[in-house]
């Protein structure tokens, strides 16, 4: 599965798109095919781990809850989280129609005003220039390829091995996690539909191909960045999706998921094997990092404004500790931290999440 994003990867970036005498559509234009073999990659990973969760044998009375074979709350997660992924794997979020701007200049779809819309007055909010993306959505889609690889990689070198329920639950809290905050992201894109800071070069192009209900005497069509003179109505539309960010809400979705597991690790070791702590610590922090990089590049890509940014982190940050906390990797376990002074053990913080 690894081998298919990569050649998706190279196929989105490489400049003639030809396998021999066929054409392979440019996936450029259509990012949701990455999320759909992830969707599937996903579905896939969580019935294998059901099915050896329904073989697995009745535990002892003593055993460990996490042995636990797969039950109907497993079933239940995995539907929600499958009707999740194919609503966004099969575009069915774009039969939604896209509502009048409540943030930001207004625009009307019915009622288009050309004037209004390339006013200088409108300033940064829709008339930065149209910039390619430093992080594509593909490159997301491998990271969370990357992220369920990594953690699951984490448990098999960890004591808890051979132990299914667990690389069962870490693949339910990083599905449930991803798809709930597409999910939030897309509804609340629709439901805003505030204007991209670039949305005036899109709008340009657009109307200068004659698409939309403006006499093109009325646009500069010799402005028209060359980069946008095949704007699809997709991408135009895109340019009405700003608020909140999707690479934001994603990218700290997944880093947040990852930071909670690599900090519950360095916790379980913190008396015994320090440095093996600070290193899983030191893992939480790039992946917050890197979230945080993501999220800014939107900024400086004029992608997004800074308010959208901020929202997507916390609807990502927040879908990520709730279902890592009652659905995944912490699922009926207990944080403990303790601090010692003067020999006696105070300042405990305990956080526990179950399902």
């Amino acid at each position: 599965m690894f081998k298919v994003f990569v050649v998706l990867h190279y196929l989105n970036h490489r400049p003639d798109h030809r396998i021999g005498p066929t054409k392979v559509v440019c996936l450029k234009r259509y990012p949701t095919v990455y999320f759909r073999v992830l969707a599937l990659f996903l579905m896939a990973n969580g019935l294998f781990v059901s099915e050896r969760g329904r073989a697995a044998p009745e535990p002892a009375p003593e055993a460990d809850a996490a042995g636990d074979p797969f039950g109907t709350a497993d079933a239940l997660l995995w539907v929600l989280v499958a009707g999740q992924a194919a609503a966004y794997g099969l575009d069915l979020w774009d039969q939604w129609p896209i509502g009048r701007s409540l943030v930001g200049p207004n625009y009307d779809p019915e009622s288009i005003d050309a004037p209004y819309l390339l006013d200088p007055i409108h300033g940064a909010s829709i008339s930065l220039p149209y910039r390619e993306e430093t992080v594509p959505t593909s490159t997301l889609a491998l990271a969370a390829v990357g992220s369920l690889g990594l953690l699951n990689g984490l448990v098999a070198v960890s004591p808890e091995a051979g132990n299914w329920r667990k690389y069962h639950d870490v693949s339910m809290g990083l599905s449930m996690t991803l798809f709930t905050t597409i999910t939030a992201t897309e509804i609340l894109k629709r439901a805003f539909g505030r204007l991209r800071p670039d949305f005036q070069d899109r709008f340009l192009a657009r109307g200068c191909q004659g698409a939309l209900n403006v006499p093109k005497e009325e646009l500069p069509c010799d402005e028209v960045p060359p980069e946008l003179r095949d704007i699809t109505a997709d991408d135009y539309d895109y340019g009405r999706r700003s608020f909140p960010s999707g690479h934001a809400s994603t990218s700290f979705a997944l880093g947040t998921y990852a930071g909670l597991f690599l900090v519950e690790q360095g916790l379980r070791v913190w008396d015994t094997e320090p440095a093996v702590a600070w290193t899983s610590f030191g893992g939480a922090a790039a992946a917050w990092g890197l979230a945080s990089f993501v999220a800014a590049s939107r900024v400086t890509d004029h992608r997004h404004h800074p308010e959208d940014v901020v929202a997507g982190g916390l609807i990502g940050t927040a879908v990520a500790a709730a279902s890592y906390f009652w659905v995944g990797g912490a699922q009926q376990n207990s944080w403990q931290v303790g601090f010692e002074a003067d020999g006696q053990s105070s300042g405990l913080v305990r956080i526990t999440g179950g399902w």
